[in-house]
């Protein structure tokens, strides 16, 4: 994806084999960012630890200001389908992979993730 690439929406995985990424790092890195909307879950059904983060912005953010904020260490893409990247954080209608409950997922608005889930 060309760095210049500006959306409100993104999907990121982020790998974390060096445990330099937790909870509240990830939080913060959110927080800062004044995200109109975020949310994220740490999927432990493997031997790939890894996190899931959905984001919404009020206005474009460029691609290579969300690679910066994660080390270059993610993979980014832009949320076409913001609606069905929620739902993949709970692994919502894919039965072959670990369920995971909403409230698993850490988020700063539980009743837009559900509008979102739901819809």
């Amino acid at each position: 994806m060309n760095k210049n690439t500006r959306s409100r929406c993104y999907f990121i995985t982020l790998n974390d084999t060096q445990f330099e990424f937790n909870k509240n790092k990830i939080e913060t890195i959110l927080k800062d960012f004044s995200c109109k909307f975020y949310a994220f879950i740490n999927h432990t059904e493997t031997d790939n630890n890894h996190y899931h983060i959905v984001i919404r912005f009020n206005s474009g953010v460029y691609f290579s200001t969300i690679k910066q904020a994660f080390n270059n260490k993610a993979h980014i893409e832009i949320a076409s389908n913001f609606n069905a990247c929620c739902l993949y954080l709970i692994h919502g209608g894919q039965e072959d992979k670990k369920q995971y409950s909403i409230n698993d997922v850490i988020t700063n608005n539980y009743t837009y993730l559900e509008s979102c889930i739901n819809s």
